[in-house]
């Protein structure tokens, strides 16, 4: 079984769990592709890629990076899509589409 992704203080406990169901949901995601560690450490949230529509900068992207212990492989996640996941779950009684 893959470690636990070692948490980042700057994560709510909420946004902890909500991050965890996330990522079990997907095993690939636990395993780094570089190197094949599953020891990974949590950046906490942090704004990523600024976004640019139009050449109008509109600002970023909040996202959740995961970071290789053994390698340093660096993996993002985007957090606004992972809490309308959580909302529509909870919507729905917890099933996912």
């Amino acid at each position: 079984m893959p470690d636990e992704p070692q948490r980042s203080d700057v994560l709510t406990d909420e946004e902890w769990e909500l991050f965890q169901a996330h990522i079990h949901r997907f095993p690939k995601a636990e395993v780094c592709p570089v190197c094949d560690s599953t020891v990974w450490s949590v950046t906490g949230l942090e704004m990523g890629t600024p976004v640019v529509d139009d050449g109008v900068h509109t600002g970023g992207v909040q996202v959740v990076t995961l970071i290789c212990k053994t390698c340093f492989y660096v993996r993002r996640f985007a957090w606004l899509g992972i809490k309308r996941e959580a909302a529509a779950a909870a919507m729905t009684g917890g099933r996912r589409g």
